[in-house]
């Protein structure tokens, strides 16, 4: 035989079924398992992979520049007089002043 149920049994448990529903949303959003530290870990791990890919194409360039520096001497000879302004015996230097950096200099 049905059990039936009278309008007071139902309506006190609508409360305790929103207050659950409430309670459950709550854990789901902000448990360490929750969707916004599953938002922040996932832009994270975004992040980290851009840098990993970054620090590839660095490991490249040098690997590369390594490479020359060991074995490319024009590429040496060009590294000494651009950075260290050196010069072959024998060689000529010419200076060229621009006066416009010059007279900013005495104002």
């Amino acid at each position: 035989m049905p059990v039936r149920r009278n309008k007071r049994q139902s309506k006190s448990a609508l409360p305790f079924i929103i207050g659950a529903a409430f309670v459950a949303l709550l854990i789901l959003l902000f448990s360490d398992l929750g969707l916004i530290r599953w938002f922040h870990l996932n832009k994270e791990h975004n992040k980290l992979i851009t840098e990993i890919k970054l620090m590839k194409e660095q490991r490249i360039q040098l690997k590369t520049d390594k490479d020359r520096l060991e074995n490319d001497l024009e590429y040496i000879e060009q590294l000494a007089r651009e950075k260290f302004r050196m010069v072959k015996p024998g060689e000529k230097v010419f200076r060229v002043r621009d006066n416009r950096t010059v007279e900013d200099t005495k104002k």
